[in-house]
């Protein structure tokens, strides 16, 4: 039986590799451990943390030891011995001390949708330009807003984030309408970047 408490210091510590970080963060392990010859060991553990997370790991572990006879390591009348301070002397250290490095990723798709003239006239068809700056080939292109007001028009492959265009509306001279028309785009690459 085994019980352990942890106390990590730092920002951004991911305790059990889940991409949940956190602040200075604690936890406490409780395990048993199995040992019915000494070559073999079985264990269980449940871990959890001060944040609320909770993980639990089985484990099988051979410990073959060179220079000692197979058959003395197959008798469970030599495991006392081997949990003995003179037969754990071969046991290796075990340690917690992963760091966490946080990085930030380097930007490498972007794109900027053209600013159109501002002489424009209903019905006219308008080219939407997008500036794409992108490392790998895009994947999507989506559009969000008003894209059935502004009967948002694909080129003949939808992934290709050139020849869109938009038709404009009637201007309604109504006092109640706004006649303003929001669109963004949303590309993502062949590595699942997204930008909008």
């Amino acid at each position: 039986v085994s019980v352990s408490y942890q106390q990590y210091l730092g920002e951004n510590v991911d305790l059990f590799n889940s991409g949940n970080r956190y602040h200075n963060p604690s936890a406490m392990s409780f395990g048993l451990s199995y040992t019915p010859v000494p070559l073999v060991t079985l264990s269980a553990t449940h871990k959890t943390s001060s944040a609320g997370e909770s993980q639990d790991q089985l484990g099988l572990k051979l410990n073959y030891r060179f220079g000692v006879a197979l058959r003395r390591q197959l008798d469970a009348g030599n495991v006392a011995e081997a949990h003995s301070l003179r037969g754990s002397r071969y046991d290796t250290v075990t340690r917690s001390d992963t760091p966490v490095l946080a990085f930030r990723q380097r930007k490498t798709l972007s794109v900027f949708l053209a600013t159109p003239p501002w002489q424009l006239s209903s019905g006219e068809s308008l080219p939407l330009k997008l500036q794409v700056r992108a490392s790998n080939a895009i994947k999507a292109v989506s559009w969000q807003g008003d894209t059935q007001a502004l009967s948002l028009t694909p080129p003949a492959n939808n992934a290709d984030p050139q020849g869109w265009s938009v038709i404009l509306p009637q201007w309604d001279p109504s006092p109640d309408a706004s006649n303003e028309y929001r669109l963004s785009v949303t590309l993502e690459d062949s590595k699942q970047q997204r930008v909008t």
